[in-house]
């Protein structure tokens, strides 16, 4: 199977060869939405795991890349990686240490891409980066080319800035194909079945199209989606009308208050669903997409928490979101779209499949954990990936946390266990200021089928809740 970093060198006429700058940039989202447009109450604009996971773009990069990290990776997580096969590429840190400075303004409240152009133009970092950068540059036969995990117009500044090629689309076409109004009405086009709704675009749309979905109040919920929500976030549940009326009322006192009554959002009937899918394939200039990867999903109060791979679905489910990737290739290529495209996709409790819930014209999680599949975990294995939350007292080093899981750890000799696929994040959130601080491990399980999986993830969880008393 050819990997991710070769298809989409290939989508863009560039030679596996050739060198590619990473940049993980998780948050990305936040830049797509209209600033003067309504957003739903209650949606928060920042997620503090989001800079450590740059560090997946280690995952995917060839040794003659270089990967911009948020913060400098624990040298034991490195040689960890190493075990496996994987070689180092060149590694510039926003940040030096391996502390996370997160709950700092300039660790924190700003996006990955906007510190490191920052912190390219200060003059006590410049030098030092821009050496580094220089040489890495330097040491290629080709002009390099800047690989993002979404496009919006700060990582065209940085390509701009760095004399890098973006290999992505711009960030108008990525921007227009990343909204769940553009994947809906593909959908309807295609007759690719979706959940009873509509799009809206002002307030007074929003109020027709409660009227013609409030007969299914009756036995469902309806929801009201951000367009550009990701993860959980920018949806509003709407059990009843008195609910709506009180989100209505909201959304026209924040549409006097910045003197807009324009949306990007869609409202549809909640349906009570048995599984999540994520469907994972490459878009290429003429429309063709590469094989679906497909997966089940795991999805924690609307979050998302991993995937499972082999999912058990019938061959005619397959053959619809086969048929749901040609066509929304085809469209996402004529609006001028190529790059890597995660379909998310669910079946309900009476096995009705909805082949595309919405479309990320992104990376997705799985785009770091395929690779590590393909490559890492042992043969004939069920594969579950995980993001186990905890708290602690105080920062954990690899070492410590190798310590901890002891024989749950993968390593390239055992059968079955976690593989760490990112470890900044959990450091993530710390602060000498507090008593009691979280962190997050991000890892792929290898394990004889799901029941193994899912025994070997409560036993990890099991060991890092018990974290203040080993550590």
């Amino acid at each position: 199977m050819t990997d991710f970093r070769a298809a989409w060198l290939e989508a863009r006429d560039r030679r596996t060869e050739d060198q590619v700058a990473w940049l993980a940039n998780f948050e990305v989202e936040q830049q797509w939405k209209e600033p003067h447009h309504l957003a739903l109450p209650g949606l928060s604009s920042q997620v503090p795991y989001h800079h450590a996971l740059s560090e997946m773009a280690l995952l995917l990069a060839e040794p003659q890349d270089l990967v911009f990290l948020h913060q400098e990776p624990d040298v034991d997580f490195l040689a960890y990686l190493s075990s496996f096969g994987w070689r180092p590429p060149t590694m510039i840190a926003i940040h030096s240490g391996t502390e996370s400075p997160n709950h700092r303004a300039e660790g924190f409240h700003h996006l990955l891409t906007d510190q490191l152009i920052q912190q390219w133009q200060a003059s006590s970092s410049r030098a030092s980066m821009q050496q580094r950068f220089q040489d890495w540059a330097h040491s290629g036969s080709r002009p390099g080319s800047l690989m993002v995990h979404g496009t919006s117009q700060l990582e065209e500044q940085l390509s701009r800035m760095l004399n890098l090629n973006m290999l992505s689309s711009s960030s108008d076409v990525v921007r227009a194909v990343n909204s769940k109004i553009f994947s809906r009405d593909r959908c309807l086009k295609h007759g690719i079945a979706q959940t009873e709704g509509r799009s809206v675009h002002h307030l007074s749309e929003l109020e027709e199209a409660f009227r013609h979905l409030k007969p299914a109040l009756v036995h469902h919920p309806l929801v009201l989606k951000d367009a550009y929500g990701v993860s959980g976030k920018g949806l509003f549940l709407i059990e009843d009308e008195p609910r709506f009326r009180q989100l209505q009322s909201k959304l026209m006192k924040q549409a006097e208050r910045i003197g807009s009554d324009r949306m990007e959002m869609v409202l549809e009937v909640w349906v009570n669903k048995l599984k999540d899918l994520n469907v994972q394939f490459m878009v290429y200039p003429d429309g063709q997409t590469s094989p679906p990867i497909i997966q089940e999903a795991l999805v924690v109060n609307g979050a998302h928490a991993g995937h499972v791979s082999a999912p058990h679905l019938s061959p005619l489910m397959h053959q619809q979101l086969e048929a749901a990737v040609r066509l929304l290739g085809v469209e996402l290529a004529d609006e001028g779209y190529v790059g890597p495209v995660g379909l998310d996709a669910l079946m309900t409790i009476d096995n009705q499949l909805y082949p595309c819930i919405e479309l990320n014209a992104r990376f997705n999680m799985s785009t770091y954990h395929n690779r590590v599949r393909q490559k890492w975990m042992p043969a004939d294995t069920i594969c579950m990936t995980t993001a186990c939350s905890f708290r602690r007292h105080k920062p954990v080093s690899f070492k410590q946390m190798k310590q901890l899981l002891g024989p749950l750890l993968l390593t390239p000799s055992s059968a079955s266990g976690l593989l760490i696929v990112s470890f900044a994040s959990v450091n993530s959130i710390y602060s000498r200021d507090e008593k009691q601080t979280r962190g997050k491990l991000y890892g792929v399980i290898a394990g004889n089928n799901r029941k193994h999986c899912e025994q070997i993830q409560q036993q990890v969880q099991n060991r890092l809740d018990a974290l203040e008393a080993n550590i």
